[in-house]
C-alpha cells in the first residue's frame, strides 16, 4: 500500500506507526518524483524539470505519463 508522501512523515504523524517499514526505496523515489512534478507545475505551470522524465503536453494523440515505480509514456 502506497500512501502519497508517507515515506517522509517519519516521527511526525500517527500514520507513521501504521505504515512503518512498508515503503521501499523505489516507492520513496516515486514519491520524490511526484513531489517534484507537482512543485514544478505549481511554480511554473509545467511539471517538467531537471532530472525528470519529460512530461509532454496532452494533445490529440492522447499520450499520458504513466507514473509508477517505472515511468512510461502510453496512449489511450
Amino acid at each position: 500500500m502506497l500512501v502519497f508522501g508517507h515515506c517522509f512523515t517519519k516521527g511526525n504523524y500517527t500514520i507513521d506507526a501504521a505504515l512503518k517499514g512498508l515503503c521501499t526505496e523505489e516507492e520513496e523515489e516515486l514519491e520524490r518524483t511526484m513531489m517534484a512534478y507537482w512543485a514544478n507545475f505549481a511554480r511554473t505551470g509545467s511539471p517538467n524539470g531537471a532530472g525528470l522524465t519529460e512530461w509532454p503536453r496532452y494533445g490529440a494523440e492522447e499520450e499520458y505519463m504513466g507514473l509508477g515505480v517505472k515511468r512510461q509514456m502510453a496512449n489511450g
